[in-house]
């Protein structure tokens, strides 16, 4: 693909997405030509529109939009400031965090240091980005910029990339459109660990008195480490949801899932509402193991006869049942 930016013709190099999907590549920290043109048609718009009067800052998500960043501020003599993603060393300190979305399927938080913070506070900018998809990241750069005490007079990226940022109708103005071949995708190359995963597990219930709630994730992680995907209503639920769910919706739900599972495994003292779970195991024909809990990660096997109840009334049920 290419592309006139002033007087200056651009090859954009066309690559291929983990999801099969063809995208123009644009790199502007190795182009510093491309960079310099871009900076420069900015200008003219802003000049238009009066952005510059004030002299802004021009804030940009780091990596790459930095160096169009760099050269507005070299080329209207103002300044610039950086949003950086926050596994960076330099910006410990940092009072502003915003969780937002590149154009693939990472995912970051952007956020000024304190010392940025400070500086904006007060201050006209203009937002620039080198490439928009959704326009996730501007917006995470503008609220940053607006916590910080900042004045954002206008939004920009060099490039519009595919049509999502029109559906969202977000207030961005751009230079030039390159299209997402997404007619391009191939199911067959379309790659995630997801589809190599192997071998189904099997699938376990696992049944457990509430009383040793804070067992979940040790239980879960036993399963998952046994060779089954398991199903624990606490980890699903928490306590019922909390009550945005009717009890009696929760109750049909793992009813459901119990059916659906081929074992049903209990762990730790027997209640009223996991014996009531052993029970419908039985009914369904499932094969029941118990586990005892010794500590949070010492969970073993142990004969039925073994097991312990937290209410005596439980134990001719449980035993009747076995007979």
């Amino acid at each position: 693909m290419e592309i006139q930016v002033g007087s200056e013709r651009f090859s954009l190099e066309r690559s291929k997405l983990r999801s099969g999907a063809l995208v123009y590549f644009v790199d502007l920290l190795e182009d510093d030509k491309l960079c310099h043109a871009l900076a420069s048609q900015l200008i003219s718009r802003m000049k238009v529109a009066g952005y510059l009067k004030s002299g802004p800052v021009f804030v940009a998500p780091e990596v790459k939009a930095v160096p169009l960043a760099q050269n507005l501020a070299r080329l209207t003599g103002t300044t610039f400031a950086i949003a950086r993603k926050r596994y960076f060393d330099a910006t410990i300190g940092a009072i502003q965090s915003v969780r937002s979305f590149s154009a693939g399927s990472h995912r970051f938080d952007y956020q000024f240091s304190e010392r940025t913070s400070r500086r904006l506070n007060g201050a006209e900018v203009v937002i620039v980005d080198d490439v928009v998809t959704t326009g996730a990241t501007i917006l995470a750069v503008r609220r940053l910029c607006e916590e910080s005490g900042a004045v954002v007079l206008a939004q920009y990226a060099a490039f519009k990339e595919g049509d999502m940022l029109s559906r969202n109708l977000l207030d961005i103005e751009t230079l030039y459109d390159i299209p997402i071949d997404e007619d391009q995708i191939e199911v067959d190359d379309f790659k995630h660990s997801t589809l190599d995963a192997g071998s189904d597990f099997g699938t376990v219930y696992t049944a457990m008195s509430k009383q040793y709630f804070c067992y979940r994730t040790q239980i879960t992680r036993f399963a998952v480490n046994s060779g089954y995907a398991p199903f624990n209503p606490f980890t699903a639920f928490d306590f019922a949801l909390h009550g945005l769910c009717l009890k009696e919706d929760i109750i049909r739900a793992n009813t459901t899932m119990l059916k659906k599972c081929d074992e049903v495994w209990h762990f730790g003292p027997v209640s009223d509402g996991s014996l009531a779970e052993v029970i419908l195991a039985a009914r369904f024909g499932k094969k029941t193991r118990f586990f005892e809990i010794d500590t949070a990660w010492q969970l073993s096997e142990i004969d039925r006869s073994l097991t312990v109840f937290e209410e005596d009334r439980l134990v001719v049920p449980f035993r009747r049942l076995f007979e």
